[in-house]
């Protein structure tokens, strides 16, 4: 178990983990946000391409697959801002640059 003297925010939390994992030689980090707004019964499909070896990351959607999840229009919009965002700097495209899995 990982934890910080005082709260230093979700940022802080997420970038803990992360070293936590590599500085333990974890194979696979996985990132699964708290809202219930993706399944943990995903996982073995989200990793699928990962065990084929056919890509190094893998990041869920809400928006591949038709769900009942309503996204709000601010963050509707910050998510198509943020993927242009992320094309403009030569990044890849994401369905979902938001995503919390």
């Amino acid at each position: 178990m990982v934890s910080h003297v005082f709260k230093l925010g979700y940022g802080a939390a997420l970038q803990t983990g992360y070293k936590r994992a590599d500085r333990d030689g974890y194979a696979y980090v996985i990132q699964l946000d708290a809202d219930g707004q993706h399944p943990p019964g995903a996982l073995p499909r989200l990793l699928a391409p990962r065990e084929a070896g056919t890509a190094d990351v893998v990041i869920g959607s809400r928006s591949v697959e038709a769900s009942d999840y309503q996204m709000g229009h601010a963050r509707t919009l910050g998510r198509k801002l943020l993927g242009r965002l992320l094309l403009l700097l030569g990044g890849p495209h994401l369905a979902d640059p938001t995503s919390g899995l």
